[in-house]
């Protein structure tokens, strides 16, 4: 235990203020998830999808079950909007 803290004691004491503020600087993000600007595929376009460059071109099955799940949150977000909609200026034509 005494040669693990030893090191570590010394790996400490070369940290400088440089060091830190490398570490600690805003830089990007690099995601290797599934991209934002992705097109979503129905059952018709599947084979269409678009895949991250860095990939073998293939959309896996995990992947195309994620994107479906998203196209159906967007839908029911779709659906909720419009009916909020409606019912505004169905409460507005009341009045």
């Amino acid at each position: 235990m005494w040669k693990f803290c030893e090191e570590f004691q010394e790996r400490r004491a070369a940290v400088t203020e440089e060091t830190v503020d490398q570490f600690m600087a805003i830089r990007p993000l690099v995601w290797r998830g599934i991209r934002s600007d992705l097109v979503v595929p129905t059952t018709d376009n599947k084979a269409e999808a678009k895949t991250d460059e860095a990939g073998d071109g293939k959309v896996t099955k995990n992947q195309l079950k994620k994107l479906e799940k998203l196209r159906l949150i967007e839908e029911k977000k779709a659906q909720k909007a419009k009916e909020k909609a409606e019912k505004a200026i169905g409460s507005g034509a009341a009045s």
